[in-house]
């Protein structure tokens, strides 16, 4: 299987080894349980294996499996007890810096959010590690938006 984190997942072990925080970079991208919902439907693994490097830049390991409206709010939120056992406890104490992949961020727990035409959206959520003293990206999920 195609799995575009590997240097990402190498990466934050080694920095978390180095920073004495082995349990840092262990998350959803990287332990494959999703975690991540929006208006409450959790994410379904991706289906879909990206083939160009086009495609690559919108695609995430998992999807919402339903599509949603332009101009509609959607809530996004991560199942926190989930998450709660792949993150090391420092990185939970602070919310979730969220991206949306319009150029649009957010921080909180839950957030809302509007897009304002139809595409196909890599949204990215990061933890702060402040071990680290740096954001990681710990999830990933593809959202698609029609008309």
């Amino acid at each position: 299987m195609f799995t575009p984190f590997r240097p990402l997942i190498i990466a934050l072990l080694l920095a978390g080894a180095s920073a004495g925080s082995a349990r840092v970079g262990q998350a959803c991208m990287l332990d494959q349980q999703p975690s991540i919902s929006a208006n409450g439907q959790l994410a379904t693994v991706n289906p879909r294996t990206p083939r160009t490097w086009e495609q690559m830049a919108n695609w995430a390991y998992f999807i919402f499996p339903r599509h949603y409206s332009a101009h509609q709010t959607i809530v996004l939120t991560e199942n926190r007890p989930e998450v709660a056992r792949a993150l090391a406890q420092e990185a939970l104490r602070q919310p979730w810096r969220w991206h949306f992949g319009d150029g649009q961020t957010a921080v909180g727990w839950t957030v809302r959010h509007t897009y304002a035409g139809p595409r196909q959206w890599r949204i990215s959520v990061d933890a702060y590690a402040p071990t680290l003293r740096r954001w990681f990206t710990f999830d990933q999920a593809v959202l698609i938006v029609h008309r």
